[in-house]
């Protein structure tokens, strides 16, 4: 997937509301759809 620079958010592979934390090796981009439509799950 191509992602825009104006259109991305920093994500969290393992989600923050299950353990993961906020850190580059937790850390993803996504696209900002992708990454609102997950929700905090």
């Amino acid at each position: 997937m191509k992602i825009s620079w104006d259109d991305w958010h920093a994500d969290h592979r393992l989600p923050w509301s299950k353990g993961g934390k906020t850190t580059v090796e937790n850390g993803q981009v996504s696209c900002t759809a992708c990454n609102l439509s997950k929700g905090a799950g």
